[in-house]
């Protein structure tokens, strides 16, 4: 019951930060799902700094001190990961990113404890999720 309170009334992130506790991303990537989805603000960002869109997506979570755990099943894609740390983004372009959403964009609700909670999702199952909820135009 606490962690659920600590979360919703700072959320995950906010209080990581807070007591310096480094967050571990699984699957931020969601198998190149988002790239392909070329939402507007990644295509530009990937046009701004010539990087791909995976790029600037691990970028931003290196940015935001998060650790993100990805899949490379070869040499090609580990170069480009890696790529992801020669650059920089500028902090209104971070501010950006920490703001998008997505449009009708619906807030998740997280069951942590698998309790049954009605509309919910379990945190392996939010990756999948999304696109039930955005299904590609």
């Amino acid at each position: 019951m606490v962690f659920r309170m600590i979360r919703k009334k700072l959320g995950i992130l906010d209080f990581n930060s807070e007591h310096n506790i480094k967050s571990v991303i699984f699957q931020p990537l969601r198998r190149n799902n988002t790239a392909k989805r070329n939402w507007n603000l990644l295509a530009e960002l990937s046009e701004k700094y010539q990087k791909t869109q995976n790029q600037i997506i691990l970028n931003w979570l290196i940015s935001k001190n998060l650790l993100p755990i990805i899949k490379s099943d070869n040499i090609k894609h580990i170069d480009a990961n890696l790529e992801s740390l020669s650059f920089k983004l500028e902090q209104g372009d971070i501010d950006s990113l920490d703001n998008f959403r997505v449009k009708n964009y619906k807030e998740v609700i997280l069951d942590w404890f698998k309790e049954g909670i009605p509309e919910s999702t379990t945190i392996s199952q939010l990756p999948n999720n999304f696109d039930k909820l955005y299904p590609e135009n």
